[in-house]
């Protein structure tokens, strides 16, 4: 049989989910023409980073720049103004996604950014899994899945392990996007838990100025690490016409198959490294596919599929 493979970048699945929500490819939502007031939250970047056993200043780790100032308050109750430091994420035109230098990780958040045709566009970036979007004039919602799992055996990790570490990501006016890192983050270990977080925002749209409110958050899910995928094809009398046995190796990205003429439905096993096999059964119908998580070497968790038809 045939096997066809094809990459598909998941900032790019996430945009397309978006546009088929709201009916246009850029993701336009009632074309606002500006953020009014500060600058506004606009959801997280979610960062896998090992545990430090020893704390470094965000800016001596990363290409930061001095934006404003903070007020923090000591032990002792006194104020202290200190310049704020923020990293300014820099939006990559080929994976549609926004990339903060250093921080290589998932988005998750809304921005807005102008079009060619110089109109702003409140868009969703997220290469999150499980993406879902919700757009309307007033109301805007994103949310997606983080898959977690066991590191790949023999696999040296960091002392401490690993942390999730969700960022807090802000857009000023102009339309940069940037994280303030230390202070306004939050380490989550493990998986199993939910974080969301919804905020009002001013918008000038159409000249008229109106609250849109924002909903934005993410949720973690823990994944087995898999062994093994057998696919077999049965005929319309549920005879078996073939099949297939595919390593974690050769699926890697999303991997379209090739049905033998004669079959009209497919049965999935997938096999994890515990020895437990899960089973599921799928007619052949266009857009047939079974959903498959795959752990790197740190257990951190990318979905593809294997299309069946």
């Amino acid at each position: 049989m045939k096997k066809q493979r094809k990459r598909l970048v998941g900032a790019l699945i996430a945009l397309l989910v978006l546009a088929a929500a709201v009916g246009t490819a850029g993701g336009r939502l009632a074309m606002p023409e500006r953020l009014t007031g500060e600058d506004q939250f606009v959801g997280f970047h979610l960062v896998h980073l090992p545990v430090m056993d020893k704390a470094e200043p965000f800016q001596d780790r990363f290409p930061c720049t001095e934006y404003g100032v903070q007020e923090w308050e000591t032990e002792e109750g006194d104020k202290v103004t200190l310049p704020q430091i923020i990293l300014i994420g820099t939006y990559n035109e080929e994976t549609r996604r926004y990339e903060f230098p250093g921080l290589e990780g998932f988005n998750c958040f809304f921005a807005l950014r102008a079009e060619e045709d110089g109109e702003l566009y409140y868009a969703g970036y997220a290469d999150l899994s499980d993406v879902r979007v919700e757009v309307g004039e007033e109301r805007n919602a994103l949310s997606g899945t983080v898959y977690l799992g066991p590191q790949l055996e023999g696999y040296e990790a960091p002392k401490y392990g690993y942390t999730l570490t969700a960022y807090r990501v802000y857009q000023m006016e102009d339309g940069t996007v940037y994280i303030t890192g230390e202070g306004d983050r939050q380490g989550y270990a493990g998986a199993g838990f939910t974080i969301t977080e919804e905020h009002s925002r001013r918008e000038n749209i159409g000249g008229k100025e109106q609250s849109v409110t924002l909903k934005v958050g993410f949720s973690t899910q823990w994944a087995e690490r898999i062994k093994a995928v057998t696919v077999t094809w049965f005929g319309a009398d549920d005879r078996v016409v073939g099949e297939e046995s595919l390593s974690v190796e050769e699926i890697e990205d999303d991997l379209t198959l090739e049905p033998p003429s004669e079959a009209v439905w497919a049965l999935v096993a997938v096999e994890n490294a515990r020895g437990e096999v899960e089973r599921s059964s799928y007619t052949l119908e266009p857009g047939a596919a079974h959903s498959l998580v795959l752990l790197d070497e740190r257990g951190l968790g990318q979905v593809v599929s294997l299309i069946l038809s």
